[in-house]
């Protein structure tokens, strides 16, 4: 039990430092108590003197698959001072993930194998630990404000946020465990106005095609958005604000860049249409050649004022100016010199 409770604290003191954006209390030299063990409440009995880890699944599981990844995450998620601090060694990026690669590796086989996929309990276990380790790999990518202010633009970052989302998505819609999915709140602010940053940039890029439309993230973060908007108690954090003014900008530029496929993907040629509609009459191939030629000059210049007035992006100011209104809202919702997830 002494075990059990100590290792809770520090677990609590890993999440108190995530959210607080600090870092944990507890130093390293304090971690001497070893892993509580693989076994079930009705084996601590005093009269027993000693126990041994029981092989397989136990009441213990979700305990110490989440103090697993919290001891880990201390190596991995905070600053390169408290590393060194703790005397963890120092890694780069690479090496992070390489590492959080082989502790999932790890955690599957050592824990998450003994579950079973019909006991709801089970699936959470596993559901809520791919995605905490899919957040640890968030915050290896995530730019730092004083690296990158100007622009915070990762094409790894994308993809770990999407990967977030997605499985956080997955955790919220099991039904059969949402009597425990207090355990599981997370605010995924940082991936959420990453991805509508990154929405607002792409899709007001000229010349998006309509493959490009279908391929952006947006359905996951619409389920995102509307799902916090729906908690109320959400509401009364500042960065809610933040992600409402985010998401109304990569709202306006969706439907603009949908009207744009739209309009383009209706308007017939302008020869074919002139031909088609004009008499059965002689005509020589010259003036018709003549014909073809002013309509696409008349449908050049208009598509070049069309395109000029889209580097206009909605709200006041120009593109670049809009764009750094956005990337400072961002680092509004990511946090200034948080180090931590």
């Amino acid at each position: 039990m002494r075990r059990r409770l100590w290792w809770q604290i520090c677990t609590l003191d890993v999440r108190v430092a995530e959210v607080s954006s600090s870092e944990p209390f507890i130093i390293q030299p304090s971690l001497h108590t070893e892993l509580p063990l693989n076994i079930n409440d009705i084996s601590l009995d005093p009269h027993i003197g000693e126990l041994s880890p029981q092989p397989g699944r136990s009441e213990m599981l979700l305990s110490l698959v989440r103090i697993e990844i919290s001891n880990f995450a201390r190596r991995i998620v905070f600053s390169d001072q408290f590393c060194r601090i703790n005397n963890y060694g120092m890694m780069n990026e690479a090496q992070k993930c390489q590492a959080i690669d082989e502790f999932k590796e790890r955690i599957e086989k050592q824990y998450l194998s003994h579950c079973h996929e019909a006991i709801p309990l089970d699936c959470l276990i596993i559901m809520s630990s791919r995605l905490i380790l899919a957040k640890l790999k968030l915050a290896v990518y995530k730019t730092r404000p004083n690296q990158h202010p100007e622009m915070p633009v990762r094409a790894n970052y994308k993809k770990a946020c999407e990967k977030f989302l997605e499985q956080a998505c997955e955790l919220r819609q099991y039904i059969r465990g949402r009597r425990w999915l207090w355990l599981f709140q997370y605010i995924e602010w940082d991936a959420l106005a990453y991805l509508l940053l990154d929405l607002c940039i792409t899709l007001s890029l000229p010349g998006l095609s309509s493959n490009e439309f279908i391929t952006t993230p947006w359905k996951v973060v619409d389920g995102i958005y509307k799902y916090w908007k729906q908690q109320p108690d959400v509401h009364r954090d500042r960065g809610w604000v933040k992600i409402e003014k985010l998401y109304s900008k990569a709202l306006s530029v969706k439907e603009r860049a949908q009207n744009a496929t739209q309009t383009f993907q209706a308007t017939p040629s302008y020869c074919s249409q002139e031909a088609h509609d004009q008499p059965e009459e002689p005509s020589n191939g010259t003036e018709m050649q003549q014909q073809c030629e002013s309509s696409l000059d008349s449908a050049s210049a208009e598509e070049a004022q069309s395109s000029a007035s889209t580097t206009e992006l909605p709200g006041a100011g120009t593109a670049c100016e809009w764009n750094a209104s956005l990337i400072e809202t961002y680092w509004e919702v990511a946090g200034h010199g948080n180090e931590g997830f």
